[in-house]
C-alpha cells in the first residue's frame, strides 16, 4: 500500500484508505475480529473514526487516542486496544472490569501474560493484549525486587530479558531501576512490570491467573497469598510451585488454590505409566486443584484428574 506502484514513493492518503477499506469489508463480510494498527496519529483517528464500531483499533501511540475520544463524544466506538504505553494499560483495566464471566472449565492459557513478538513476556503490554484476546487464564511469573514490591520476571537475571548491559538478578535491583529498563523485544520503552500494576489490568471474573512462583520460603509465600488476599483475588489466582512448597503454602492458607508442577519425571523423555500415576497421586494427596504438565500422557490421567476436581494444563 504504502509503494503502491513500485516507484519507491508513498501511497496517497487517499490510495491508503481506498485500499483499506477494501480489506477491511472483505474482512467484516467474512465474518472475522479485525486488528487495525497504526503509528502515524492522523491515519489512527481517521480509521477508528470510520472503523472503531467493528474493530480493534490499536496504536503505537497510545496517549493519542484518548484525545480523539475526548474530541468527538458523541462517537461510539468499538473494542480499544493499546499497544505498550500510558494511559493504554488504564483503559483496558477498565474493559478488564466490566467482563464479569465464570471461571472457565476449559481453554487458552497465556504463558507469561501472553509472550508474543513484538511483545516481551510477563509486561503490560503483552498482558494487556491477552486480555483483549479473551484468554482463559494468563500465567505470570512472580519474584521480589530489592525494594520488596513483586514484579514480573521470567529468568530472574536481568542479563537475559533486558537491554543495555545490565547484569545481576531482578532482586538485586529497586523497582524504579527495573521499570526504567527497556525490555528485549521490537516494541521500545517497555520495562518491567510490578505484579500490582499487571493485576489492575486482569478481569476479576472469568479469568484464572497463573502464579508461577519465582521465590521460596514461608516469607516470601506468606507475603505473597497476603498480596493476592487484600486485593480480592484468591478466588481467581493459584500458586503453580514444586511439591515441597505446596503443603507449606496450604499450611499458610488452607483456602489457597494451587498448582502442581513437582515433576515425576524428566523433560527429555516421555513419562512411563509409573512416572504419570505418581504425579497423579501426589497432586490428589497435596489437595491441588491445577496439575500442570510438560510431557504428553495418555487421556486415563486426565480422567482420573477430573473426577478429583482437578484441571489440567497443559503446558
Amino acid at each position: 500500500v504504502q509503494d503502491d506502484a513500485g516507484d519507491g514513493q508513498a501511497a496517497s492518503e487517499t490510495a491508503l484508505y481506498h485500499t483499506t477499506e477494501n480489506v477491511l469489508r472483505k474482512l467484516k463480510a467474512a465474518g472475522l475480529w479485525i486488528s487495525i494498527w497504526f503509528v502515524e496519529d492522523e491515519l489512527t483517528g481517521e480509521m477508528y473514526r470510520r472503523w472503531g464500531a467493528d474493530a480493534f483499533v490499536t496504536s503505537c501511540k497510545a496517549r493519542t487516542l484518548p484525545g480523539y475520544r475526548a474530541a468527538h463524544p458523541d462517537e461510539s466506538y468499538g473494542w480499544l486496544h493499546y499497544g505498550p504505553g500510558w494511559p493504554g494499560e488504564k483503559e483496558a483495566a477498565k474493559w478488564a472490569a466490566s467482563a464479569a464471566k465464570p471461571l472457565p472449565m476449559r481453554g487458552i492459557c497465556a504463558h507469561q501474560g501472553g509472550v508474543d513478538d513484538p511483545y516481551p513476556g510477563n509486561s503490560l503490554a503483552s498482558i494487556s493484549n491477552a486480555v483483549a484476546c479473551g484468554v482463559q487464564m494468563i500465567e505470570l511469573d512472580v519474584a521480589e525486587c530489592r525494594t520488596g514490591e513483586f514484579v514480573l520476571t521470567h529468568d530472574g537475571k536481568v542479563d537475559n530479558e533486558v537491554k543495555g548491559g545490565f547484569k545481576g538478578r531482578v532482586g538485586t535491583y529497586a523497582l524504579a531501576e527495573l521499570q526504567k529498563m527497556e525490555r528485549c523485544g521490537r516494541i521500545g520503552g517497555v520495562g518491567y512490570a510490578s505484579f500490582d500494576d499487571a493485576l489492575n489490568l486482569i478481569p476479576r471474573e472469568g479469568m484464572w491467573i497463573n502464579i508461577d512462583v519465582r521465590g521460596s520460603g514461608r516469607r516470601y509465600l506468606t507475603k505473597l497469598i497476603d498480596f493476592l488476599r487484600e486485593r480480592g483475588r484468591l478466588h481467581q489466582a493459584f500458586l503453580t510451585t514444586s511439591h515441597e512448597q505446596l503443603a507449606l503454602a496450604r499450611e499458610i492458607e488452607p483456602k489457597v488454590l494451587l498448582n502442581n508442577i513437582g515433576r515425576t519425571g524428566p523433560r527429555d523423555r516421555d513419562w512411563t505409566d509409573d512416572e504419570c500415576q505418581r504425579f497423579v497421586d501426589d497432586t490428589i494427596k497435596s489437595k491441588c486443584q491445577f496439575l500442570q504438565l510438560s510431557r504428553p500422557w495418555t487421556r486415563k490421567y486426565s480422567d482420573t484428574c477430573h473426577a478429583a476436581g482437578i484441571r489440567v494444563i497443559h503446558f
